[in-house]
């Protein structure tokens, strides 16, 4: 039904491995690369994409400016696999 990767307009590269929900949403693992504690955005590498970072992208409020260090892992929710201006980082783990 999909792809093995989906590749976007920004040249990011998501792995059909990424946890891919029936209504298109999909759950990518990456690496926190900077932090904007004013706007509460991230830039982030997603797992598999060496090259391509992706800038701006949402962080939850109700996770704590002190948990986003460069280099932690992070989880990102995207509503639209099309789309990676439509994610949402929602988790930062070890």
């Amino acid at each position: 039904m999909f792809p093995a990767v989906v590749s976007t307009n920004s040249g990011c590269r998501w792995a059909r491995s990424d946890f891919l929900g029936k209504d298109g949403m999909m759950v990518s693992k990456g690496v926190l690369v900077n932090f904007d504690s004013s706007n509460y955005t991230a830039t982030i590498q997603l797992n598999g994409s060496r090259q391509a970072h992706l800038e701006g992208t949402t962080v939850a409020r109700n996770i704590a400016a002190a948990e986003m260090v460069d280099g932690r892992q992070v989880a990102v929710v995207f509503f639209d696999e099309h789309n990676p201006r439509e994610g949402v980082v929602v988790a930062v783990y070890t």
